[in-house]
Protein backbone atom coordinates (compact mmCIF):
# COMPACT_ATOMS: atom_id res chain seq x y z
CA UNK A 1 0.00 0.00 0.00
CA UNK A 2 1.43 3.49 -1.28
CA UNK A 3 0.82 6.17 2.11
CA UNK A 4 3.04 9.23 1.94
CA UNK A 5 3.01 10.75 4.97
CA UNK A 6 4.53 14.03 5.93
CA UNK A 7 4.00 15.81 8.99
CA UNK A 8 0.74 14.14 10.09
CA UNK A 9 -0.74 14.51 6.20
CA UNK A 10 -1.87 12.41 3.87
CA UNK A 11 -1.33 13.38 0.15
CA UNK A 12 -1.29 10.67 -1.77
CA UNK A 13 -2.14 6.49 -0.98
CA UNK A 14 -3.40 3.22 -2.82
CA UNK A 15 -6.92 2.42 -2.23
CA UNK A 16 -6.92 -1.09 -0.35
CA UNK A 17 -10.20 -2.46 -2.54
CA UNK A 18 -9.92 -1.42 -6.01
CA UNK A 19 -5.87 -0.60 -5.86
CA UNK A 20 -6.48 2.97 -7.42
CA UNK A 21 -3.71 5.27 -6.79
CA UNK A 22 -4.01 8.79 -6.56
CA UNK A 23 -3.99 12.36 -4.80
CA UNK A 24 -5.77 13.00 -1.06
CA UNK A 25 -7.85 16.41 -2.12
CA UNK A 26 -8.16 15.86 -5.88
CA UNK A 27 -11.67 15.48 -7.01
CA UNK A 28 -11.10 14.31 -10.49
CA UNK A 29 -8.78 11.27 -9.50
CA UNK A 30 -7.88 10.41 -6.17
CA UNK A 31 -9.58 10.73 -2.50
CA UNK A 32 -11.61 13.01 -0.51
CA UNK A 33 -10.83 13.79 2.77
CA UNK A 34 -13.97 12.63 5.17
CA UNK A 35 -12.56 13.77 8.73
CA UNK A 36 -11.61 11.62 11.44
CA UNK A 37 -12.55 7.59 12.71
CA UNK A 38 -14.31 8.09 15.80
CA UNK A 39 -12.34 8.38 18.87
CA UNK A 40 -9.10 7.79 17.05
CA UNK A 41 -6.74 10.56 15.25
CA UNK A 42 -7.15 8.67 12.26
CA UNK A 43 -7.94 10.47 9.05
CA UNK A 44 -10.85 8.99 6.91
CA UNK A 45 -10.93 8.98 3.17
CA UNK A 46 -13.45 8.44 0.11
CA UNK A 47 -11.90 6.30 -2.86
CA UNK A 48 -13.34 8.56 -5.99
CA UNK A 49 -12.92 5.34 -8.04
CA UNK A 50 -14.33 2.64 -6.26
CA UNK A 51 -16.27 4.71 -2.91
CA UNK A 52 -14.94 2.60 -0.06
CA UNK A 53 -13.78 4.31 3.05
CA UNK A 54 -10.01 4.28 4.10
CA UNK A 55 -8.71 5.31 7.65
CA UNK A 56 -5.10 5.76 8.00
CA UNK A 57 -3.89 4.43 11.25
CA UNK A 58 -0.68 5.69 12.71
CA UNK A 59 1.66 2.51 14.19
CA UNK A 60 3.96 3.05 17.14
CA UNK A 61 7.35 2.44 16.65
CA UNK A 62 6.76 2.16 12.91
CA UNK A 63 6.91 5.04 10.39
CA UNK A 64 4.73 3.55 8.13
CA UNK A 65 0.99 3.93 8.99
CA UNK A 66 -1.53 1.34 7.95
CA UNK A 67 -4.18 1.14 5.61
CA UNK A 68 -7.74 -0.14 6.65
CA UNK A 69 -10.38 -0.45 4.25
CA UNK A 70 -13.70 0.76 6.71
CA UNK A 71 -16.11 -2.64 7.04
CA UNK A 72 -18.96 -1.31 4.18
CA UNK A 73 -21.57 -1.57 6.17
CA UNK A 74 -19.74 0.53 9.19
CA UNK A 75 -18.89 2.58 5.78
CA UNK A 76 -22.56 3.38 4.62
CA UNK A 77 -23.44 4.47 7.92
CA UNK A 78 -20.28 7.19 8.14
CA UNK A 79 -21.24 8.35 4.79
CA UNK A 80 -24.95 9.31 5.15
CA UNK A 81 -24.01 10.72 8.56
CA UNK A 82 -21.39 12.70 6.73
CA UNK A 83 -24.45 13.75 4.31
CA UNK A 84 -26.26 14.56 6.10
CA UNK A 85 -23.80 16.98 7.97
CA UNK A 86 -22.63 18.08 4.56
CA UNK A 87 -25.26 18.82 2.26
CA UNK A 88 -24.40 20.03 -1.03
CA UNK A 89 -25.54 23.58 -1.79
CA UNK A 90 -28.33 23.58 -3.78
CA UNK A 91 -28.44 24.58 -7.39
CA UNK A 92 -30.30 27.37 -8.40
CA UNK A 93 -32.37 27.82 -11.77
CA UNK A 94 -32.47 31.03 -12.90
CA UNK A 95 -36.01 32.14 -14.20
CA UNK A 96 -37.23 31.65 -18.08
CA UNK A 97 -36.86 34.67 -19.76
CA UNK A 98 -40.21 35.89 -20.97
CA UNK A 99 -40.58 35.59 -24.94
CA UNK A 100 -40.42 39.75 -24.95
CA UNK A 101 -36.99 39.37 -23.48
CA UNK A 102 -35.90 36.19 -25.68
CA UNK A 103 -36.09 37.88 -28.68
CA UNK A 104 -34.54 40.89 -27.45
CA UNK A 105 -32.25 38.76 -26.45
CA UNK A 106 -31.64 36.63 -30.11
CA UNK A 107 -32.46 38.56 -32.73
CA UNK A 108 -29.18 39.65 -32.90
CA UNK A 109 -27.82 36.20 -33.22
CA UNK A 110 -29.89 35.04 -36.72
CA UNK A 111 -31.30 37.06 -39.69
CA UNK A 112 -33.67 33.79 -40.39
CA UNK A 113 -37.17 34.74 -38.57
CA UNK A 114 -37.72 31.42 -38.61
CA UNK A 115 -35.24 30.19 -36.88
CA UNK A 116 -35.29 32.94 -34.42
CA UNK A 117 -39.67 32.27 -33.64
CA UNK A 118 -38.55 28.42 -33.33
CA UNK A 119 -35.41 29.14 -30.83
CA UNK A 120 -37.89 31.58 -28.94
CA UNK A 121 -41.05 29.38 -28.83
CA UNK A 122 -38.63 26.26 -27.42
CA UNK A 123 -36.77 28.27 -25.04
CA UNK A 124 -40.09 29.82 -23.53
CA UNK A 125 -42.08 27.35 -23.87
CA UNK A 126 -44.76 29.01 -25.96
CA UNK A 127 -46.46 28.40 -29.34
CA UNK A 128 -44.76 29.64 -32.08
CA UNK A 129 -48.24 31.69 -33.51
CA UNK A 130 -47.39 33.74 -29.92
CA UNK A 131 -44.06 34.56 -31.08
CA UNK A 132 -44.66 35.79 -34.51
CA UNK A 133 -47.55 38.18 -32.71
CA UNK A 134 -44.25 39.35 -30.55
CA UNK A 135 -42.46 39.74 -33.32
CA UNK A 136 -45.24 42.04 -35.66
CA UNK A 137 -44.55 45.56 -35.83
CA UNK A 138 -47.36 47.12 -34.04
CA UNK A 139 -50.48 48.26 -35.74
CA UNK A 140 -51.28 51.91 -36.63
Amino acid sequence: MTVVWSDRTVSRLTCPACRESGEVGNRERGFEPRGMLADTDSPVYRCINCGCGIAIRRRPLVRRPRVDQIDPDVWGRMEYQWGRENPLPATEVPPTPSPEELVRQLRSTTVDTNHLIHLVAEAAEVSESQVRRILAPPAS
